[in-house]
């Protein structure tokens, strides 16, 4: 798996997990009764995702091991199996969602934290981001780590403000539409992982073969003049063998057009509509 298809995989699982918490922070918001809890949740939020990427942070920056070429050798390695996991683990968290009761956008007091809190296939895949970009680039670790983490946050409080706009129009149980996102999301990211490789390499194929040929220059020359050759051939033998077979038929001959017109010879050219 080339680097820039793990990369682009880890990414769009790490902005479905961000999705997932910003719709956790908007319930969590929903069920909190005083405004300044309903104000506080977010900054909680914010700051809480930046502890665990900071830990995070802290973690690669004692360990060189992230750097060396081997680390990023093996992710490359693993990428395939990282994606299924992580796919895996969206599916599945999907299903628990959409298999649990509606609550009519209203989950009950704690039901938010499930979703507004790191999973493990969350952690895992926000620190395979953190670890790819920062073996494949040259950034420091807590630019990567703080770009990572704006970028989360990002979307998802703007998750919590797209539920927040669309809570009143949608009267579908929010939590099923948030699995059945999760679960298409997975499930394309799977198709594209098993589909990329096949089409980078036809498309390999292809290249290296025009590559193969544009050296030899004559070649298609040569073919379009016997192409060319053998088109006039057969177009002045049709033509001649039309006019000797024109000239050879006897005077009372004729040609009858399929069902509309026949054309006599002889006296002079007569017309008919056949009926």
């Amino acid at each position: 798996m080339e680097l820039k298809t793990l990369i682009i995989g880890l990414c769009v699982a790490l902005g479905v997990f961000a999705v997932k918490s910003g719709a956790g922070l908007y319930y969590g918001v929903c069920v909190q009764k005083k405004t300044l809890a309903k104000m506080g949740l977010p900054l909680i939020y914010g700051l809480s995702y930046l502890a665990v990427m900071t830990a995070l942070g802290a973690l690669f920056s004692h360990n060189d091991i992230i750097r060396s070429p081997s680390t990023l050798k093996w992710l490359l390695q693993h990428g395939t199996d990282l994606h299924i996991l992580i796919s895996t683990g969206l599916i599945v968290w999907g299903i628990l969602i959409i298999s649990r009761k509606p609550h009519d956008g209203k989950p009950g007091n704690a039901a938010w934290l499930a979703l507004v809190l790191p999973c493990p296939v969350c952690l895992t895949a926000i620190g395979c981001t953190v670890a790819v970009v920062i073996a494949a680039t040259s950034r420091s670790i807590w630019s990567t780590v703080g770009i990572v983490w704006i970028t989360f946050t990002t979307i998802g409080l703007l998750t919590a403000c797209l539920y927040h706009l669309i809570s009143a129009k949608l009267k579908k149980d929010l939590e099923t539409t948030l699995g059945a996102v999760m679960i298409a999301t997975s499930i394309y990211t799977l198709l594209t992982m098993f589909l990329s490789p096949s089409l980078e390499d036809a498309i390999r194929v292809y290249r290296i073969v025009s590559q193969k040929e544009a050296p030899h220059s004559s070649y298609p020359r040569l073919q379009v003049i016997l192409w060319a050759s053998t088109l006039v051939a057969f177009i002045v033998g049709l033509v001649s063998s039309l006019s000797k077979a024109r000239k050879d038929k006897p005077a009372n001959a004729y040609y009858r057009a399929p069902g509309v017109i026949e054309i006599v010879y002889g006296s002079g050219l007569h017309r008919r509509q056949e009926k």
